[in-house]
Formats: structure tokens, sequence, C-alpha cells
């Protein structure tokens, strides 16, 4: 008997969840039952969840996030109604270069963690293609979010430079030198991601950035550290004695949903910087 005091939406909300959580318990019953069916080959012994979340982040970015993102931009560009220090054009191909940088990335990396690779060469130079998505994102992300939000410092263009170095440097070093040490690619992707510290005084007490443009940001970085964490840590510490295609959501998966979470928060972002700046 359904309880009177629950609203429709509610109702609605509640049938929604069991719908979504029946679908994932047969995503995880098939991909589990085709890894376990299908041993041979490269990469197909690996955890069910594995690449799923940028998988499908990649097709619904672009319409729910991505499309409306650039439309605001473009809409903000025929109202002529930008601010000095931004043009209308700017506006959209910052929007632009933002979306692609996520795309990138969760695109290259859906496709390395799900596709049933034939050859271990194909699967090497798709990693390889993965570390470029990174360097390459982060580096979209400095020149779009990044300089939409803390450009007007005068510190801003050699940290981009920076950054973009990394990126050029990393991508360089992953294909001519792939069994450089671990440490090496870690280093370059600290400097890269962490690059931004020196201005977070600026993002926190400037009267140029709006406290929700500050927050969406330090959010989206605290969201995409602690999945690195949990990665970097192997948590949940529950799938170390499992093989691979027994696990469901291991440490990978933590940081990959840390990933979507930045993702959107800097969405928030790039859409509050972007109507602060055409109003």
């Amino acid at each position: 008997m359904l309880n009177k005091k629950q609203s429709p939406q509610s109702i609605l909300v509640g049938a929604m969840a069991r719908q979504v959580e029946e679908m994932l318990e047969r995503a995880i019953i098939k991909t589990r039952t085709t890894n376990q069916l299908q041993p041979d080959g490269i990469y197909v012994n690996k955890p069910v969840l594995r690449g799923q979340f940028h998988k499908w982040g990649a097709i619904l970015f672009p319409p729910l996030l991505g499309l409306p993102l650039c439309l605001k931009a473009s809409r903000a560009a025929n109202a002529n109604a930008v601010a000095s220090s931004s043009s209308s054009s700017s506006l959209l191909k910052t929007a632009l270069l933002f979306c692609f940088g996520a795309e990138f990335i969760m695109t290259i990396s859906g496709t390395l963690h799900t596709y049933k690779w034939k050859t271990e060469k194909a699967h090497q130079r798709a990693r390889k293609l993965d570390f470029t998505g990174i360097f390459v994102g982060i580096a979209c992300f400095y020149s779009s979010l990044g300089r939409l939000v803390m450009g007007a410092h005068p510190l801003w263009n050699p940290i981009e430079r920076i950054v973009w170095a990394c990126a050029i440097l990393g991508t360089l070093l992953k294909w001519k030198v792939p069994d450089a040490p671990h440490w090496a690619n870690a280093s370059i992707f600290l400097v890269q991601g962490w690059a931004g510290l020196p201005l977070v005084p600026f993002l926190l007490f400037s009267d140029v950035v709006s406290t929700k443009s500050a927050v969406s940001v330090l959010s989206g970085a605290t969201f995409v550290t602690l999945g690195a964490l949990a990665y970097s840590l192997q948590w949940p510490y529950n799938t170390a004695q499992k093989q691979p295609f027994e696990i469901v959501f291991g440490p990978h998966e933590m940081f990959h949903v840390g990933t979507l979470l930045m993702f959107v928060s800097f969405t928030v972002t790039m859409w509050t910087r972007i109507t602060e700046l055409s109003s």
C-alpha cells in the first residue's frame, strides 16, 4: 500500500531509482559473464565497471552539459553584452575548448577500458593516447576555465605556458619513452595539475571572482584529488584479494567517478562565469 503522504514526485523518483538499479544489476551480470566466458584476449580480465563511467560520460556530456554551455556562450555573443575583458567570440571559443577537453579525456578513456583489443600493440597505443588525452585535457581546462576565472592575474600567462609545456613534455615522454619510470609521468602530472596553486588566494579573496565560481572550481579540484588518492592508496581495500572480473567497483573506478564530478563542477563554473561576464 502506498504511503498517502508520498507526493507524486517522490513516487516517480523512487520508481526511476528502482529502474536504474535494475538496469545496473543486469549490466553487471552481463559484463561479468562475458569476462568469464572470454578470458583470452587483450585487457579482457578487468573489473565489471571498468571504463563504463567515462564511456557513458562521453555519451551524455555533449547533450546534457556541453551543448547547453555552448549555446549559452553563443547567446552571450549575440547579445553583445560581454564585459570588456572578454570578447563575445572568445567566450564561445572558450566554451568549445572546455567541452573538447572534457570529451577528449572521457572518449579516449572509455574506449581504452571498454573496447576488446585484438593485439597488444593496439592496446599499448590506446594507453599512450589515454595519457595524451589527460595531459591535453588538463591544459584545455587551464586555457578555458582557468583563463575565464583567473586570467586577470599577472601570473596567469606564465602559468598557462608551464601547463602547456607539461602537456607537450608528458605526451612526448609517453610516446618516445614508454618504459619511463612511473615517477616521471607522475611528476609532470603533479606540476601541471597544481600549477595554478599560487593563484588560490586570488581565487578566494579577489573581487573579480565570485564566491560561486570559487567554490565550484575548488570543489572540482577536490573531487579529482580524492579520486586520485583513492587510486594511489588502492581504496576500497576489499578488492586486493579478488580476481579483476570479480570486482564491480574498484580504486580505478573511484578515480573515474572523481573526474566526472570534476567535469560537472567545472561546467558549473563555466556557466556561472559566462553569466557574470554577459550580464
